[in-house]
């Protein structure tokens, strides 16, 4: 992607507006619950936001994507700033590594080894975890995983995180809807 692209894709997200939506849906309370006990000495974040961007700027949603270059344009918005607060990050550029796109159509899998691999004490059943999930997956996003595009990543500088191998951060953005749902998750032993 050429550099002056690049800047116009920065530019139109850093113009855009994030809108806190954080209500959830009675399953993702539940695949919250079965997170919650999975991880039991850490913890869940779930966020949501709502991206209004200018008409002249909607193109930034057809252009291929850099995993690297759309976290960070998400992560250093202005608008996003209880979210980075709540994950004790201090800084207004938020550190991470490892930004991967993830197809949307893997998103069940990933989320279901998460909650069977579980955190450092408790894990789910497959077959439970499977339909909790299934439950999250269709009332949120009505199985649209081909509207969804996933990016996974690792926080260098947010507190909230017990830095060890329980850490999971998940952007998720639906094209059709143009929103963003954040996951956080972490335990420790």
């Amino acid at each position: 992607m050429g550099n002056g692209l690049q800047t116009a894709i920065d530019l139109a997200w850093a113009s855009g507006k994030f809108i806190d939506i954080s209500k959830f849906s009675a399953n993702a309370k539940g695949w919250q619950d079965a997170v919650q006990y999975a991880y039991c000495n850490g913890g869940i974040l779930l966020h949501k936001y709502r991206v209004d961007l200018q008409e002249k700027d909607n193109f930034v949603l057809k252009e291929p994507l850099n995993a690297e270059h759309f976290v960070r344009n998400v992560l250093m918005h202005h608008d996003i700033q209880e979210y980075i607060e709540r994950l004790k990050i201090e800084k207004s550029d938020p550190s991470f590594e490892n930004a991967q796109q993830i197809s949307g159509d893997l998103l069940s899998q990933y989320l279901i080894r998460i909650l069977v691999d579980g955190g450092a004490y408790r894990s789910i059943v497959k077959k439970k975890a499977t339909l909790i999930v299934s439950k999250f997956l269709q009332e949120e996003y009505q199985n649209r995983f081909k509207d969804l595009i996933i990016f996974t990543y690792k926080y260098l500088d947010a507190d909230w995180f017990f830095d060890v191998a329980w850490d999971y951060s998940l952007l998720i953005f639906d094209t059709q809807k143009s929103e963003i749902m954040f996951i956080d998750l972490t335990d420790t032993d």
